[in-house]
């Protein structure tokens, strides 16, 4: 019975050993032909991408190593399909080395031939430029003709005056030239009042309204502009520049032909009747100082402004509204921080401190509830590209475009003038060269003085136009 028994035990060990090698040997069959194949195609990879780069198909080869994947048989398949790439390759770089040689040959045999062209034609004149200079002159020579050049001397700038120039009686030297008349007359219809007889007739404290002046003096300016055409026709034709002073950026963008009259009437409406409203809402004012050399007038405004807290108004507003030259500014702010800065014009070294007669402080945050109606307004209206110079108060630059103009019109409601600048940037010249006569052409004196404080060689040509 012991001997059946190993011999029963012995017989399942072999069994057993047997039926592992079966499942080994199996096991092997199916795996070793992925993995081989796995291994030759990450040993075939680099020469592929090598293929790749030198721009030679590749589609063969990867079709084979999928191929080759499947069993023995398919790798050999897949040498010879490779093998037979190869061969193709060979044949192909052959083909394209025959088709470069060739090339090159055609390029050697057509420059021989421009070569022996050259020694025998003369050289042709499309290739001379030998004449350049003469071109040059004479190309100069008929923009000159087109475009005459004026000399410096008789050449002239406009400068239009703006709000606080206005007084009672203005106009009345104007009614004998053409179109003034006409000029109130439409003003008038637009406004909703007469025009022309606030002008001479009306009082001091109604031409100061801001819905009042500021027509009248755009209004004004423009018919000196009439009288200066009739008494000096050649002054008008010649102007190459003009600026004006605040709401006088109307009058030269009118007199540039970038607005139409009616157009700019119906604007200074809008912004007037603005400025006033914001004006009503917040007691504030303007006030022109001249300082001495050194006085910080940003510092003034800061300490106004602590002692218009220190009265009870959480929000100051004290800053400066106008740059008129180096010495000389314009504040604009609360009543109370204008009347602390006047007390203190000692202690700053302040020459004079005078107010504006103006209605409000323009050109400062205060005036922020009158934008929407402004800008509006100004998005409403079509704008046309000045014929001449025409420099913005905001940065003193040009006017370049329609879009342009109506950017920087808006800015200027709430930011500083920079007339200093304006006056730096027209009167700008190399050294030698003349300046232009220069008109202001409105009520007042004002911004010849001022030009007379920035560049004195250009006020030596100045003239008012009386109204």
């Amino acid at each position: 019975m012991d001997s059946v028994g190993t011999d029963t035990s012995d017989a399942r060990k072999n069994l057993d050993i047997n039926v592992l090698t079966v499942s080994v040997s199996i096991v092997f069959r199916l795996i070793w032909p992925v993995s081989f194949a796995v291994l030759r195609s990450r040993c075939h990879y680099p020469r592929c991408l090598k293929q790749e780069r030198t721009g030679l198909d590749t589609t063969g080869l990867l079709q084979g190593r999928h191929l080759g994947s499947v069993s023995r048989d398919g790798d050999r398949n897949e040498m010879g399909d490779s093998t037979s790439a190869r061969s193709g390759m060979t044949e192909n770089s052959k083909n394209r080395d025959q088709v470069a040689k060739s090339m090159a040959a055609q390029r050697i045999q057509s420059m021989h031939k421009l070569l022996d062209e050259a020694q025998v034609e003369e050289p042709r004149k499309d290739f001379d430029f030998s004449d350049i200079p003469q071109r040059r002159e004479a190309r100069l020579q008929s923009q000159k003709a087109e475009r005459p050049k004026l000399n410096p001397r008789e050449m002239t700038a406009f400068l239009f005056p703006g709000q606080g120039t206005q007084f009672p009686g203005m106009g009345h030297q104007l009614l004998q030239y053409p179109n003034v008349k006409q000029m109130f007359s439409i003003a008038s219809e637009i406004l909703g009042y007469d025009l022309l007889d606030l002008c001479l007739n009306g009082s001091k404290e109604e031409l100061n309204r801001t819905v009042h002046s500021q027509p009248a003096v755009v209004v004004c300016s423009l018919a000196a502009v009439e009288k200066l055409k009739e008494d000096q026709p050649k002054a008008v034709a010649n102007c190459v520049a003009a600026s004006g002073f605040s709401v006088g950026e109307f009058s030269a963008l009118v007199f540039s032909g970038a607005l139409s009259f009616e157009d700019a009437i119906h604007l200074i409406k809008i912004r007037a009747e603005a400025m006033q409203h914001a004006s009503e809402l917040v007691s504030s004012g303007m006030l022109s100082v001249i300082g001495r050399r050194g006085v910080h007038f940003k510092m003034i405004c800061r300490e106004a402004m602590d002692a218009c807290i220190l009265d009870g108004i959480k929000v100051p507003v004290c800053t400066i509204a106008s740059h008129l030259f180096p010495e000389a500014k314009v504040i604009a702010g609360h009543t109370k921080a204008l009347d602390f800065i006047q007390e203190m014009s000692r202690h700053y070294s302040l020459r004079a401190a005078k107010r504006v007669p103006v209605s409000g402080a323009f050109h400062s945050p205060l005036m922020a509830p009158a934008k929407d109606a402004f800008y509006s307004a100004v998005d409403r209206v079509p704008f046309d590209t000045p014929v001449i110079s025409v420099h913005s108060n905001v940065n003193g630059k040009r006017y370049r475009h329609a879009k342009h103009i109506r950017t920087l019109l808006k800015r200027q409601l709430l930011e500083p003038i920079h007339w200093e600048q304006t006056m730096h940037e027209m009167y700008q010249r190399n050294k030698g060269q003349g300046f232009p006569k220069t008109y202001e052409v409105g009520p007042g004196r004002q911004l010849g003085g001022f030009l007379e404080r920035n560049n004195l060689k250009a006020f030596h040509s100045y003239t008012n136009i009386d109204v």
